[in-house]
């Protein structure tokens, strides 16, 4: 009766253990994801700031400066028509 009980009490032991390596593993592993989220993250922010940069009006006017481009005050558009 005590021998099988020692054996469980072992048992027990190295079941804890072999859950607790798990719980571990399985923490630094959420770890690593949420840097990489975070990299991702601050690497998505850099590329919409990238972004809207070219569509700020500053810009697109230098642009249009630099290429000796007028703004039309009244433009006359091409109506293509739908058959």
């Amino acid at each position: 009766m005590l021998a099988c009980m020692v054996l469980m009490m072992i048992a027990s032991a190295g079941s804890l253990v072999f859950a607790y390596n798990r719980s571990m593993n399985l923490e630094r592993s959420v770890n690593v994801a949420v840097v990489a989220l975070q990299k991702q993250e601050a690497e998505n922010a850099t590329l919409k700031s990238s972004l809207l940069s070219l569509f700020d009006t500053a810009h697109i006017a230098t642009f249009a400066e630099s290429r000796s481009l007028v703004r039309e005050k009244n433009p006359v558009y091409v109506a293509v028509g739908t058959q």
